[in-house]
């Protein structure tokens, strides 16, 4: 087993780059001596292996990582569990969702029988590391939310009605009858480049947007009446100015 394997360099690597990220003091007397090290080894770990180097550093809560946890020798109560509980905790799908929708699942993936999670649960850390995870979910599900809501408004999508009408024979109402109605929502030019703004940054603008959909060069986006709006949606481009008829 190499010396990068053990779990005395990850918890010492750990703890260094924690301190090191939140810019607080490093005492490396003191760090060498709870990790059972000599201050040359230490820095020579800090050297060799860069560990001044946070490029992918991945910071978890202050709750988690500041925390000391007593740890029986035969225990699965870790600072690898509390931290593997907030990452699962906060992870989603592709598509927005929870990928462990239920406490369930999660004592599933990581291993713990039912009466075991539910005493972990009851340790400030586990359960706070849960609850940091789960409200890191929620924010970034309401952000794809709100992307997906962007783009609807920016492509334009259709709203589907229902119309109840009574029936009349000889003047008197003898039932209803539904029409379900189908109105286009056309595509809104100013979501349109925030989408454009939030896919490529600085790539798009109003210029080259024109020019790409062969619209004219001289509509004043800022003016465009709905009227004028709707009838760019329909291709009809002539003596469009935006207020400048």
């Amino acid at each position: 087993m190499s010396v990068k394997e053990t779990n005395r360099y990850k918890k010492c690597k750990k703890e260094y780059q924690f301190r090191l990220y939140h810019e607080e003091n490093i005492n490396k007397t003191k760090l060498a001596k709870k990790y059972k090290l000599t201050l040359q080894a230490l820095n020579n770990w800090i050297i060799r292996y860069e560990w001044n180097d946070l490029t992918d550093y991945v910071d978890v809560p202050s709750i988690i990582a500041k925390n000391d946890i007593e740890i029986k020798s035969n225990s699965k109560y870790t600072q690898e569990l509390v931290e593997d509980m907030y990452f699962y905790a906060k992870e989603i799908l592709p598509n927005g969702e929870l990928r462990f929708q239920t406490k369930e699942a999660l004592r599933d993936k990581l291993g713990l029988s039912k009466s075991t999670f539910s005493k972990y649960l009851n340790k400030r850390e586990f359960y706070e590391a849960y609850v940091k995870g789960r409200a890191e979910a929620e924010k970034l599900i309401k952000k794809l939310e709100y992307e997906k809501a962007l783009d609807k408004v920016a492509l334009g999508t259709k709203r589907i009605t229902k119309r109840i009408e009574p029936v009349f024979k000889k003047g008197e109402i003898v039932g209803e009858k539904a029409t379900i109605m189908e109105e286009d929502i056309l595509p809104n030019v100013k979501a349109l480049e925030m989408g454009f703004n939030k896919l490529a940054p600085g790539e798009y603008d109003k210029k080259p947007f024109v020019e790409k959909q062969s619209l004219p060069k001289d509509i004043d986006w800022e003016n465009l009446t709905e009227e004028e709006i709707e009838r760019l949606a329909k291709g009809e481009f002539g003596g469009i100015k935006g207020g400048n008829k």
